[in-house]
């Protein structure tokens, strides 16, 4: 899937082919051919990879230990998802048109549940008025890129130690 994600961001989605999928990330095109029948298929995988579940759970009060629980839940997907972190940096910082609907796929539900929190914590008193909440989750998660693109840990580690660093250096920039 990375290296299907790199070829569309440098070639166009008209650049994907099995093969050279194949010779980009060392699969071989047979196996690759048993998941995939052709590019397309490979092309919907990604954008099915990265949907988001909408859940109706309730809007958690705002605390400092629910905002490291929403960064967690945020962690969580990425890992049952299966993502790459750095492929999200990749279709993040993409201009392809073919990423600005999975883009919105991710961000909508996300931008929501954060939406939700701070308009909720605002209504409370427990944070400032003005925040800007795309501006926030732009910088959340283009922190859980760089740190798993920085750290030389090994992947889960650097995601379980991740949200409550990413709470203890927002948390206080958000309070009224």
């Amino acid at each position: 899937m990375h290296a299907t994600l790199q070829i569309a961001v440098e070639r166009g989605i008209s650049g994907v082919t099995i093969e050279e999928v194949a010779r980009r990330s060392g699969v071989a095109k047979t196996t690759i051919y048993r998941r995939y029948h052709n590019s397309n298929e490979l092309l919907r995988g990604i954008s099915a990879m990265y949907l988001v579940n909408a859940d109706s759970e309730p809007v958690p009060s705002p605390t400092r230990e629910h905002f490291a629980l929403l960064l967690t839940k945020l962690v969580e997907w990425v890992r049952s998802n299966n993502i790459d972190v750095r492929s999200v940096g990749i279709v993040l910082s993409s201009e392809a048109e073919f990423f600005h609907h999975i883009v919105d796929q991710v961000v909508t539900p996300w931008l929501g549940k954060l939406k939700s929190f701070l308009d909720l914590g605002t209504t409370q008193g427990v944070f400032r008025s003005g925040l800007d909440e795309r501006l926030l989750l732009s910088t959340i998660i283009g922190s859980l890129v760089a740190y798993e693109a920085i750290d030389q840990r090994p992947a889960d580690d650097n995601l379980a130690a991740w949200p409550q660093r990413m709470t203890d250096l927002l948390w206080p920039a958000l309070l009224a």
